[in-house]
C-alpha cells in the first residue's frame, strides 16, 4: 500500500496517510482530519508547520512502548501445540487474536503514522530476536533446542498468522521482517509466512512433504489410499504418543528442505523409488498389521538417513 505525507492541521503531527482515503484519524490528537487539508498543510513546507516537540516526543514514546511490548505477543503463547488440532486451532487462534488486539492496534496506528515505516517494522523483529536470544543465554544445547522448538512453533502458528490477519496495512510487511531477522539470527531455522487460512485449511496435508513427493513421483494422486492412510497414523495415533508432535514438528521444519535439495538432483526419480522401497512401503504395511510403534521406528529411520544426506547443506550450518 501507498502512503502520502500530510500534517495535522490540528497538533500538527506528521502523518502517513493511506492512499485512496478521504478521512483518518489523527493518531496523535485523535482529531478527525480531512485528508485534502492535512496534504495542503505539509504543501506548505516543514519550516511553516513545525511539529511540536512534545508530538515528536510522544511518537518517539508510541513507537518505544510497541517495541518494548510486541516480544510478548511470542511469549504469551505457552505450548503452542496444545491446541493445534482441526477442531481446535481456529478458536484458540482467536482467542490469541483477541488478547492481541490493542497491541495490534498499536502498531498498526504507529505504521501508518511514523517518517519511516520500513524502519519502525525492522526495529520492531529485532526486538523480538534480542528477547529470544535473551531467553536462550545461560541454557545447555538441549534446553536451547527445547525453547527454540516452541518459539518457532508460536510465531508460525500464531503471531505471524494473527499480524497478518488483523493489521492490514503493516501485518504482511511486519511478518516479512520478523522472519528475516529470525533467519539471520538463527540460520537453521526454515520457517515460512503462512497466514490463518492457508494453516486452517492445511490441516489434511500438512506434515506430508516428503510422502507427498514420494507418491506424485509415481504418479498417485494426492488422495491416494497411501497418502490418506499416512495421515490418519500421523493424526489419530502418532499426535496422542508421548514425544509424537515433536516428531512430527522436526518433520515439518526439515522436511521442506529436504524435498528441495532432492528434486534438485537429476536422480530425483530413483531416489524417490528407494525411499517407497526402502521405508514408505514397509510403514503402510506396518500400519495395516496395526504395528504402529515398529512403524514409528522405521520413520524415524528414514528422517535421520534424509536429514544427513540432504539437509545438513552448507546453507543451513552456518
Amino acid at each position: 500500500m501507498e502512503f502520502l505525507t500530510g500534517i495535522c492541521p490540528k497538533c500538527r503531527g506528521e502523518l502517513k496517510i493511506p492512499e485512496g482515503h478521504t478521512q483518518i484519524i489523527c493518531m496523535y490528537c485523535g482529531a478527525g482530519i480531512d485528508v485534502s487539508q492535512a496534504k495542503e498543510m505539509a504543501l506548505k513546507g516543514t519550516e511553516e508547520v513545525p511539529v511540536p516537540k512534545e508530538r515528536q516526543a510522544e511518537k518517539e514514546a508510541l513507537a518505544d512502548k510497541a517495541q518494548k511490548q510486541f516480544p510478548e505477543m511470542l511469549f504469551a503463547i505457552q505450548d503452542p501445540l496444545k491446541d493445534f488440532k482441526k477442531n481446535l486451532y481456529e478458536p484458540s487462534f482467536r482467542d490469541y487474536e483477541k488478547e492481541q488486539e490493542a497491541l495490534m492496534d498499536l502498531l498498526e496506528d504507529i505504521y501508518e503514522g511514523v517518517s519511516e515505516p520500513d524502519r519502525f517494522l525492522k526495529d520492531l523483529a529485532s526486538s523480538m530476536v534480542k528477547q529470544v536470544q535473551l531467553r536462550l543465554e545461560g541454557k545447555n544445547k538441549r534446553k536451547q533446542e527445547e525453547l527454540m522448538m516452541g518459539f518457532n512453533m508460536s510465531l508460525v502458528i500464531y503471531v505471524i498468522p494473527a499480524l497478518i490477519d488483523h493489521n492490514k496495512s503493516s501485518g504482511r510487511a511486519l511478518a516479512q521482517k520478523l522472519l528475516d531477522a529470525w533467519k539471520e539470527q538463527f540460520p537453521k531455522t526454515n520457517l515460512k509466512l503462512s497466514d490463518f487460512d492457508a494453516i486452517n485449511n492445511g490441516f489434511k496435508r500438512r506434515f506430508c512433504y516428503i510422502t507427498t513427493a514420494v507418491c506424485g513421483s509415481l504418479g498417485k494422486p494426492d488422495d491416494c489410499y497411501e497418502l490418506n492412510l499416512l495421515r490418519e497414523y500421523r493424526d489419530g495415533y502418532l499426535m496422542d504418543q508421548p514425544g509424537g508432535e515433536e516428531e512430527i514438528w522436526r518433520y515439518y521444519d526439515i522436511a521442506p528442505t529436504i524435498v528441495k535439495h532432492i528434486g534438485k538432483s537429476k536422480e530425483a526419480p530413483q531416489i524417490y523409488a528407494e525411499i517407497w522401497k526402502d521405508y514408505l512401503s514397509v510403514c503402510i504395511k506396518l500400519i495395516e498389521r496395526q504395528e504402529q510403534e515398529e512403524c514409528r521406528r522405521v520413520y524415524q529411520d528414514m528422517m535421520d538417513i534424509l536429514a544427513q544426506k540432504y539437509f545438513h547443506q552448507e546453507e543451513f550450518t552456518s
